[in-house]
């Protein structure tokens, strides 16, 4: 498996759940390309309901749990403001459909 970033890595450990022998390689070290540049944010705020949503709760709920020696992992996170009284409508109808 390439990639051994919160996804490749997360991906790695459901497949070595399921019993696949898997090797984890990443020319940056772990963490550090794609995972490292994003600052450690797995954003969910910025996600409508379905797939994408799905796979960033789960790097919020996984990531805490496999961050070990030499990974930071701070919890952050993230507030959209809306400007206009058709923007903050639309915010609460997205965040209705996320909670959803």
């Amino acid at each position: 498996m390439i990639g051994a970033g919160i996804i490749g890595t997360a991906c790695a450990r459901e497949l070595a759940l399921a019993g696949v022998r898997v090797t984890l390689v990443d020319r940056a070290g772990a963490a550090g390309g794609t995972t490292a540049h994003g600052e450690g944010n797995v954003l969910v705020s910025d996600k409508g309901p379905g797939a994408e949503l799905r796979l960033a709760l789960f790097s919020r709920r996984l990531w805490p749990e496999v961050a070990g020696d030499g990974t930071e992992w701070q919890a952050k996170g993230g507030i959209v403001v809306a400007t206009t009284g058709e923007g903050a409508r639309a915010l609460t109808a997205f965040a209705a459909a996320q909670r959803a």
